[in-house]
């Protein structure tokens, strides 16, 4: 079911290949395609922390200045009033430190003095969006699938609706599996090589991949598993690699002393509380409803690795391992289960997952003869399933507006835009899931509604009156009734609605 390896004499006479032109062609489409979709700016928690951070990590700091209002006391029971999403209070000295790792927020650092703070965001989502659907092709190559299994691999990750929804918001997720797949293909190729130096090369890439890894998201460290098994459990190879992760393991520990004051410590505090056994079924049962939607049938067909285990031990094992340890470890967390999209967690499993089922696919069709039919027959086979796979993925992204998470982003630089261009400078802003994305596009006050009580309340009432700072809100429709009925009322006047988010000003009393 594979491409000949030997073109024809007309091919090799008429310059190169069509297919190459074919190949060249979609992915250009597949480029349009994200660009034209992402929009990898300052939103919700996440995006806005990376953001912040990389401003942070850009200024050589590690610590924010909180924007507060003079007089308020707050620092015993509500430390997070002046506190953005993505930020949180430092646990050692005055200020804000980030929530979240250090490994986006280097690298859109890294890329804002070419692409400009505006698209640099745009520029790392996306380049780890196209790197993904190559890895994938050459991990199923580097594992021994042919030509067309390696394809279908990349058609397969390329039209997922998981791996879609990601490529055009600013996550940790999609980047999480870029490198975590780029470490294992590293150890596979190091534990395959036929020289030492390609050995050693390969093995201090996996090193410094899984540094990556780990530095976009700490639990990246279940990546170690496969990779110690791709790389044959080889002493030599594990030391190289080993070496090869020093740079990243000493800045994680330099960054983490300064900003958490443990070098082992990260911005997430312990969230052991969030993981529970008694998650583990309904989140099985999720994983066998949604697996197959996103990442295809043929990823339920990995599960068969198992009975590959005797014939092809190393290679089963580390899809397998690569497979349990994500989904093993994420089963048991409380968000898992609750929507199709948390399956972001096992993002970083979807290759495994996908060239495992492939692996099988092929063992399948090569017990029931499928090589014994004509080569004719066998390209319509694979051509049917590769555009069943697409359709299908197409019909499932439209459904769930997989690629319209970009776009949903844009209402957070909006309200910000609104506010500096018609709200005094010394303002104070009423936020909470816009409050990220403020702090990185204002130099406005902002406090949290969801950190206030009645005490509270009043006392900034009485200091922004005497101070003679107007107080605003920007607030999504579900915050509202929350926000300025309970936890700061008064009367409340609507000054604008852009999209889902409404901007509102407190009239004085």
């Amino acid at each position: 079911m594979d491409f000949s390896t030997s073109p024809s004499t007309k091919t090799k006479s008429s310059g190169l290949n069509p297919v190459f032109w074919l190949v060249l062609m979609a992915f250009a489409g597949y480029s349009w395609l994200i660009i034209h979709n992402v929009n990898a700016c300052a939103g919700g928690s996440d995006s806005s922390g990376y953001m912040n951070h990389a401003q942070l990590l850009a200024n050589g700091r590690v610590h924010a200045t909180e924007r507060t209002i003079t007089g308020v006391e707050y620092q015993n029971l509500h430390s997070y009033l002046y506190t953005p999403l993505g930020l949180k209070p430092a646990p050692l000295f005055s200020g804000l430190v980030p929530t979240y790792p250090t490994g986006i927020s280097l690298m859109i650092m890294a890329v804002s003095p070419v692409m400009g703070w505006n698209h640099a965001g745009d520029a790392v989502i996306v380049l780890h969006s196209l790197a993904g659907i190559i890895l994938i092709f050459l991990l199923a190559q580097a594992m021994g699938l042919g030509m067309r299994y390696s394809t279908l691999a990349l058609v397969i990750l390329a039209t997922s609706p998981l791996y879609l929804t990601y490529s055009v918001q600013l996550m940790s997720d999609l980047p999480a599996m870029v490198w975590a797949t780029l470490a294992v293909l590293a150890a596979w190729k190091s534990s395959k090589s036929q020289t030492k130096r390609s050995e050693s090369g390969w093995s201090l890439a996996c090193g410094f991949a899984v540094s990556v890894a780990v530095l976009i998201r700490p639990t990246n460290v279940l990546i170690f598993i496969p990779v110690l098994f791709a790389l044959g459990l080889s002493p030599k190879r594990i030391f190289t690699c080993g070496a090869g992760g020093i740079p990243g393991a000493v800045f994680f520990a330099l960054h983490s002393s300064a900003a958490y004051g443990n070098i082992g410590t990260t911005g997430y505090g312990d969230a052991w509380a969030l993981f529970e056994s008694t998650y583990g079924k309904i989140t099985l049962l999720h994983y066998m409803h949604w697996i197959p939607i996103v990442f295809s049938p043929i990823a339920a067909l990995a599960v068969g690795l198992i009975f590959l285990i005797k014939k092809s031990t190393r290679l089963s094992l580390v899809l397998l391992s690569w497979i349990l340890v994500y989904l093993g470890f994420y089963c048991f967390y409380s968000c898992t289960h609750e929507t199709w999209w948390y399956l972001r967690f096992i993002l970083p499993a979807g290759p495994a997952l996908i060239v495992g089922g492939l692996i099988v696919l092929r063992s399948v069709l090569t017990l029931v003869g499928f090589k014994q039919y004509p080569s004719t027959y066998q390209r319509l086979a694979y051509i049917t399933v590769a555009a069943v796979i697409a359709v299908s993925s197409s019909l499932w992204t439209k459904k769930l507006n997989a690629l319209t998470a970009g776009r949903g982003e844009s209402v957070y630089p909006r309200t910000a835009q609104w506010l500096r261009d018609n709200v005094p400078t010394n303002a104070v802003i009423l936020a909470m899931q816009e409050s990220g994305a403020l702090f990185y596009y204002t130099q406005f006050t902002i406090i949290r509604w969801d950190e206030l009580d009645k005490q509270l309340t009043n006392q900034i009432v009485l200091k922004t009156t005497a101070q003679n700072r107007p107080i605003y809100a920007a607030l999504f429709n579900w915050e509202v009734d929350d926000a300025l009925h309970k936890h700061f009322p008064g009367n409340w006047i609507k000054c604008e609605t852009l999209k889902d988010t409404t901007i509102w000003k407190r009239q004085s009393q």
